[in-house]
């Protein structure tokens, strides 16, 4: 039996609750009425109560950002609590959403944190824009039932205003990398250092080999976004074919699993109608994405 007609289950999707893929009609409702009803109650996470601002500010931060977010994944969560604080962000962070179960069987929910200095500017450090900032993290807010890792930051990255960031953005996939890169190159250099130091002339030249691991992850990554970039530009390109514009396309790439973003990259816009039209009568996130961008009326007459 449904539990949910489909008119509001476009209204959640606008609002960027959107069903995970593996998520049941059951636990959807009960999510999106927890999500929506998080400005109502004090945000407290296991980071502790961070103070929110009020709802009015908030909303008028979250439209800001609904500009960029709304022609590329098609939300507008105006649900979002926001928080301005500093509290556990690295100097070179400007904020993060967070993403949290109150306790072991709540739903999942979601707020956003924000650098105090966001408050009252539109800039931080000279590279953060706060629009495009909210935009990233809403991306993340909105697949917060996802588990997808291999496209999530390059999905995340093209709300970017940036071609660089766009393009660059996603060659981390998950911190440890990152830390593990930067731990190497904090090593050898301490190594290099105390070698010189030392007069170990030898060890020093058997050094040199060892600089080839962090030039080895960095062209690893380099390789693994160029290919990602290749495969899901394929697929829009085939979302595109069978979507009624290209607004209609991003926002169906911006649903899928990385399983779903393969597939499509080597199908036909037929084969992609087809699984939509399969895909719904099991799945409800399929159902979603069936009415919202593949109905009667949205698919493209093809020659």
């Amino acid at each position: 039996m449904t539990l949910i007609k489909d008119e509001d289950l476009l209204s959640y999707n606008l609002q960027g609750i959107i069903p995970g893929p593996q998520e049941t009609e059951e636990a959807f409702l009960e999510r999106a009425a927890y999500c929506k009803g998080l400005q109502n109650q004090p945000v407290e996470e296991s980071l502790g109560p961070l103070p929110c601002t009020d709802s009015e500010s908030a909303k008028e931060l979250l439209l800001e950002a609904f500009k960029i977010t709304d022609p590329v994944y098609c939300i507008q969560p105006l649900w979002m609590p926001m928080a301005f604080s500093n509290y556990k962000l690295a100097p070179w962070h400007g904020g993060c959403a967070w993403i949290f179960q109150a306790h072991e069987d709540s739903p999942t929910g979601a707020f956003m944190q924000l650098r105090k200095q966001f408050r009252h500017r539109k800039k931080y450090l000279g590279i953060y824009r706060r629009d495009e900032l909210i935009a990233h993290e809403l991306s993340h807010v909105g697949r917060m039932m996802y588990a997808e890792p291999q496209f999530e930051e390059l999905l995340a990255y093209r709300s970017s205003f940036s071609s660089w960031r766009r393009w660059f953005g996603p060659i981390v996939q998950a911190p440890w990398e990152s830390l593990l890169f930067m731990l190497s190159l904090l090593l050898l250099l301490v190594l290099d250092l105390y070698l010189q130091a030392m007069g170990e002339i030898g060890t020093y030249r058997l050094l040199l080999w060892a600089k080839l691991f962090p030039i080895t992850l960095l062209f690893l990554g380099l390789f693994r976004v160029w290919r990602r970039h290749q495969v899901f530009n394929r697929c829009l390109g085939n979302l595109n074919k069978c979507c009624p514009d290209a607004k209609a396309a991003n926002a169906v790439a911006y649903r899928l699993t990385d399983a779903e973003i393969y597939k499509f990259a080597g199908s036909t816009s037929d084969f992609i109608v087809e699984y939509a039209k399969t895909e719904s009568s099991t799945s409800l996130r399929w159902r979603l994405i069936k009415a919202a961008y593949f109905g009667a009326r949205s698919i493209r007459q093809r020659s």
